[in-house]
């Protein structure tokens, strides 16, 4: 009589097998019901497409920032137009924004609504408003290079974009400590470079002064010249008019050099050349003894 086959034993590799591919099923499951969920809440019912949620996202952000914008150029036109107290009224009580964020929202439509970004700032509103706000410290034209393709801070649109707030933030403190560094740099080397350059213009400084000097001593001989004249009219009989007629020009030629004096920033002081302190001094003391 033949013997009926044993049933063979399941092996340990098996078992685990079979538990793994039921877990992994239930969490297939469980991952479904939550796409599901999720598709009925967020998504009005559209199974997920990656590229189609993104690109929604990248406009919804976008839309996000030009109301933004929108909003700020509002709040510009109603400060312009009522009183501080009023203004703030509106904005707390009737717009429930803080006086930092209106702010800020003006500034923001300031800025990247100027001719110079305006046609730049569709290309920047896909960062969102938050973003916007933290490149607002930026200059147009670093915006503007930065909407048609360009760098701030080593990064571009698409990269501050996938990155988040404060990475963007981060990115844009160290960008700015560094040129910070440079600039410093950059004023010891001109500073150095000013230095050199003034010792080269000694020599030249110092043949102006000689031609200075010299012009100066031609200058006061022909006044001692003058003076000599006055001395000699002094002596003569002359007319009362012919006189005052020579004190006239006399007075005009000091006048015209205290003027030119003057005018070069160099001090002089006549009353004291006419009149010295020291010589009221020694008037004094004399008349004491």
């Amino acid at each position: 009589m033949a013997r009926k086959p044993t049933p063979a034993t399941p092996r340990a590799a098996d078992t685990t097998d079979a538990a793994a591919a039921k877990k992994a099923s239930a969490a297939l499951t469980e991952m479904s019901k939550r796409s599901a969920e999720v598709a009925e809440r967020f998504a009005d019912g559209l199974a997920y497409d990656r590229e189609r949620v993104v690109a929604e996202a990248k406009f919804l952000m976008s839309q996000s920032a030009e109301a933004m914008l929108e909003a700020g150029k509002r709040l510009v036109q109603i400060k312009e137009n009522e009183p501080f107290g009023e203004f703030m009224s509106i904005v707390q009580d009737r717009l429930g924004l803080g006086e930092r964020s209106a702010r800020a929202m003006m500034q923001a439509a300031v800025k990247y609504l100027s001719p110079a970004l305006e046609s730049k700032r569709q290309s920047i509103a896909v960062l969102g408003k938050s973003k916007m706000f933290d490149l607002m410290v930026e200059a147009d034209e670093a915006l503007a290079d930065l909407a048609e393709g360009g760098t701030i801070a080593g990064k571009t649109l698409d990269d501050m974009q996938a990155m988040s707030r404060r990475e963007l933030q981060a990115a844009l403190t160290d960008a700015r400590q560094t040129i910070d560094a440079k600039e410093k740099v950059i004023a010891k080397r001109d500073a150095k470079l000013a230095k050199l350059e003034e010792k080269a213009e000694l020599p030249q400084e110092a043949a102006m002064l000689a031609d200075i000097q010299e012009r100066i001593r031609a200058l006061v001989a022909a006044a001692l010249q003058l003076g000599n004249l006055v001395v000699e009219l002094d002596g003569r009989e002359i007319s009362e008019e012919l006189r005052t007629m020579v004190n006239a020009d006399c007075e005009y030629a000091a006048q015209t050099f205290a003027d030119i004096l003057m005018r070069a920033g160099i001090p002089v002081q006549f009353q004291e050349m006419v009149d010295p302190s020291w010589m009221k001094k020694a008037g004094k003391t004399g008349r004491k003894g």
